[in-house]
Order: C-alpha cells, then structure tokens, then sequence
C-alpha cells in the first residue's frame, strides 16, 4: 500500500490494485505456512519465488510515483520555489527510503528462508535475525513516512500534475533529479504554508520552459 502511494500521493486505490495486493498477501502467508509446516529445501521455495514476485511489484510501484513526485519537484521549481523545501521533495525521499528499505527486507528475507531450508545456522539464530531485521525495517519506515504538513500551493500542484500525467509521464524514464537545480543555488525563495500560488503563478509561465524538460 506504501509503495502505491496509497494516502501519500494518490488519496485512493483502484479495486483492481486493492485485489491484486490483498491476493499477493494472501499467497505469500500461504506459502509461509507451507513452509513452516513441510520439510525439505523445496519447501521454502513457493515463498521464495513468491517473495521475489512482490518484491518486483513493490519496486513497480515505488518506481511509478518517484516520476510523479519528480513532475512534481520540476513543477514546484517552474514556479520559482526551492522544491526542496517543499512536502513532494520530503514524500521523494520517503519513497527512495522505501525503495532500499523493501529490496534490502526482501532479499535478506529470502536469504533466511534459504538458509533456513538448508539447515544451516541455527535456528533460534535465524528466527533472532528474522525478527531483528523486521524490527529495523519497521521502525525506519515508521519514521520516514510519519506525519508531514502539507499547504494549498502542494494541492493544487498535485492536481495540476494529475491532470497532465497522461501527456508528462510518458516523457520522463528516470526517477532522478539534480537537487542543486531544484534549489536553484540558493536563490529561489523556500516553501512556506501561506505561500500564494496565485502570486507564484506568472513565474512559472517564464521558468517553465528551462526548468521543466
């Protein structure tokens, strides 16, 4: 639901989206208690291969609203404001944070569950290690997407964003940006909750054309 952007950047789900993840949960807890229950090193391999699987969808996911929020930044910046003070360049970084915290929970996770198949360790050890590595994850992410303010200047970009992702997304296949331009040296005025974005509105129709590729 994170990597989705499921109340951060998009305020719904479509059915089809909210169908797909809940039956992604449902085949991997099956598959963990097959796991648990049978023997062997095959048994660990549904839950492995299924792993892997959500791990590609939530990179997916990630990957997708990375672009959106750097249309975003780009949009932000057209107008003349430090985008890095902004709430989308805070919602970027959560999603980067996101991105390294799942593919490093993931893969470790699948590294366990081998080793755990193969009898190697013991494994009161791997269960300690297991339990460890969620109690990390959990607590980054809890930090990383805890409560942030947001103002009328970031609801009305994001609309004006929405509204244009059909034309922009497509042009945009890489979820980088340069920060220094987004701060534009330290020139540009920083972000603020009663910022006018009516007033910053001419500035955007001149710094659209070299800001925004």
């Amino acid at each position: 639901m994170l990597s989705k952007g499921w109340c951060i950047t998009r305020p719904h789900l479509q059915y089809r989206e909210i169908v797909y993840s809940s039956l992604l949960i449902s085949l991997l807890y099956i598959c963990v208690i097959y796991e648990l229950s049978a023997r062997g090193v095959g048994s660990a391999v549904p839950a492995i291969v299924l792993s892997i699987v959500m791990l590609y969808a939530v990179v997916a996911a990630i990957v997708t609203n990375l672009r959106v929020l750097k249309i975003q930044l780009l949009i932000v910046r057209a107008f003349g404001i430090d985008a890095t003070t902004t709430p989308a360049y805070a919602k970027y970084r959560m999603f980067w944070a996101l991105l390294y915290a799942s593919a490093i929970f993931i893969l470790s996770d699948v590294i366990l569950k081998v080793l755990a198949a193969l009898d190697i360790g013991a494994p009161w050890l791997l269960t300690l290690l297991r339990q460890m590595l969620e109690l990390v994850t959990t607590a980054i992410l809890g930090w990383q997407f805890r409560a942030r303010p947001f103002n009328a200047l970031f609801e009305q970009v994001q609309e004006l964003v929405q509204q244009a992702a059909a034309e922009v997304l497509p042009q945009f296949s890489t979820v980088t940006v340069d920060v220094e331009e987004l701060r534009g040296d330290g020139r540009l005025p920083p972000w603020s909750a009663d910022l006018d974005f009516a007033a910053a509105a001419p500035r955007a129709i001149s710094r659209a054309p070299r800001s925004i590729p």
